[in-house]
């Protein structure tokens, strides 16, 4: 990823390297302010335009996608090989969903760029916590 960011003329600063490293290992799909949030605790003069910057670059770079499985938030999914996702409508857990389903290249002359499949619902731990109160 840092050779495809020199290559597309971008700085490599400790903040980018830190939002890739945070990336890397994440199964949480975090949101813009979670990545800053989470800068923030290393780098206190960090700003928001940076991390949606580096955002929007990797989303470019394709290392990034975007997913909105709720009304006006952005989360972010670092596999972006096809998969579908699973929300929560409780605790707002987001859960990778591998998909079952050969994604076809066209549909009637329709050429399909991108498929999106969210399931809503309420996880096993949200419905577990129903079941003690």
């Amino acid at each position: 990823v840092i050779e495809k960011m020199k290559k597309s003329g971008m700085k490599i600063t400790p903040q980018r390297v830190m939002v890739l490293k945070f990336l890397e290992g994440t199964e949480s799909h975090p949101t813009l302010d979670d990545i800053y949030q989470e800068a923030l605790k290393k780098f206190s003069t960090v700003s928001y335009a940076t991390i949606y910057n580096t955002m929007e670059m990797l989303k470019k770079l394709g290392e990034v996608k975007e997913l909105i499985v709720e009304k006006g938030r952005v989360h972010y999914d670092p596999k972006t090989f096809p998969h579908s996702h699973a929300y929560c409508k409780v605790c707002g857990r987001i859960y990778d969903v591998e998909m079952n389903m050969e994604i076809p290249s066209s549909i009637d002359g329709f050429q399909v760029e991108e498929v999106s499949v969210c399931y809503y619902g309420v996880c096993k731990e949200c419905r577990e916590k129903a079941k003690t109160q």
